[in-house]
């Protein structure tokens, strides 16, 4: 009699357990054809109702994942190729690695990882494949589950207030003469347009009202208090290979911190910054009985 392989029931596992964490907290889980490259299609519901935020899941499984204790994240290889079509994507895609041992799920999502130098390395060399660091603090629970509901809403807001201003604002300034010069990404937020030698900068979106609030709060004008967070931003943190000198804002001195700790902090913050903004920090996460 033959014998399943054991990488078919890791996969069937894998998405069991996928399917029971995200529709448990009232997500609607669809499974997807498996040569497109994404295994799931999950679309956002909060209090029964949907909402406009969804995002892909690409699923990897293993028995004995490899865990890089000095970085404390696991190596996750996927082909260069799928990362370069992934990182086009307009919805989030999160790479989903599933621990069988422990019945743990973690997750990176992969235009975050694009940003990373390893991954703009990988983008602009190529190369067969490239691994993407899947930190052990990502765990797919009511943390995560908030962090990846803020990644959602984050890439909407850039992606819905994005295309329609910039149609409608590159029409009114070319009539103005001005070039846009930079071409536009959404994360960015923002659009560059030239005249004649001089440049002008153009923000989007959610970052927009909250530099126009701030600035409000700072009695300056949109541009000073832009021109000064450049000015102060840009000597508030000083990067080293592996280590970052962060200047405290009460004391003023400069304070060591690991690098790639200063980094998930950054991220992990704007995340649930996003998350709440929507008023989805109230995900409430059902664990699945054993």
């Amino acid at each position: 009699m033959p014998i399943r392989p054991r990488a078919h029931q890791l996969e069937d596992e894998s998405i069991g357990a996928l399917k029971s964490a995200l529709e448990g907290v009232g997500w609607v889980v669809e499974r997807l054809h498996k040569d497109y490259g994404e295994d799931l299609f999950v679309r956002i519901f909060k209090e029964g109702r949907p909402t406009p935020l969804s995002f892909f899941v690409q699923v990897k499984a293993s028995d004995a994942p490899s865990l890089n204790r000095k970085r404390q994240c696991f190596v996750v290889r996927v082909g260069v190729e799928h990362l370069r079509h992934w990182n086009g994507f307009w919805e989030p895609l999160f790479l989903m690695l599933y621990d069988a041992r422990s019945g743990e799920i973690y997750w990176e999502e992969i235009h975050c990882f694009a940003r990373t130098d390893t991954g703009q390395r990988a983008l602009a060399r190529g190369g067969k494949t490239v691994g993407v660091d899947v930190s052990v603090d990502n765990k797919l629970e009511r943390d995560g589950l908030v962090r990846i509901a803020g990644i959602a809403a984050g890439m909407f807001g850039r992606h819905s207030a994005s295309m329609e201003a910039v149609s409608l604002m590159t029409e009114l300034l070319a009539e103005e003469g001005m070039v846009l010069i930079d071409p536009f990404r959404p994360e960015v937020a923002c659009m560059i347009f030239e005249k004649e030698g001089s440049r002008r900068v153009y923000v989007l979106g959610p970052l927009g009202e909250r530099l126009r609030m701030a600035s409000r709060r700072s009695r300056e004008s949109p541009d000073a208090h832009f021109d000064r967070i450049i000015r102060e931003g840009l000597g508030s943190t000083r990067y080293g290979k592996k280590f970052v000198m962060v200047r405290n804002p009460k004391t003023g001195v400069f304070e060591r911190k690991s690098r790639l700790r200063h980094e998930r902090d950054m991220r992990k913050l704007r995340e649930m910054s996003s998350a709440h903004e929507i008023g989805l920090g109230d995900v409430s996460f059902r664990r699945r009985k054993s």
